[in-house]
């Protein structure tokens, strides 16, 4: 599990804990409505925070899934999957990529290929 979906459920665990809290506690002992509001306000605020300042994906990179076949005849190139510039900075993530064929002095590619 990443680190952003464990904030995102400790943050609805917290807002929930806390209105079932309020809830047992009793309107008698309530001022109002607003303190049931602000307390599950602040409570999802910390969750937010939390989560903004954990890092993100990265920009740039490249995600490739469940792509067809490739085939390449002759001097021919094909690629099932990505085709990056190997200096090139950021995650590149492939799954799934089709059957890569190649015939006659072809080149394919079933993946990754780095130029």
């Amino acid at each position: 599990m990443n680190a952003r979906r464990l904030v995102l459920m400790i943050t609805l665990f917290g807002v929930a804990a806390t209105a079932l809290l309020l809830s047992l506690v009793g309107n008698d002992h309530l001022a109002d409505a607003s303190a049931v509001v602000s307390a599950l306000a602040a409570v999802a605020a910390l969750g937010v925070a939390a989560w903004a300042a954990l890092p993100g994906r990265r920009a740039g990179g490249i995600r490739v899934s469940d792509t067809g076949p490739a085939e390449a005849r002759g001097s021919g190139s094909a690629v099932s999957g990505v085709t990056a510039p190997a200096g090139r900075s950021g995650e590149i993530s492939v799954r799934g990529t089709g059957r890569a064929e190649a015939a006659d002095g072809g080149e394919a590619t079933s993946g990754v290929r780095l130029s």
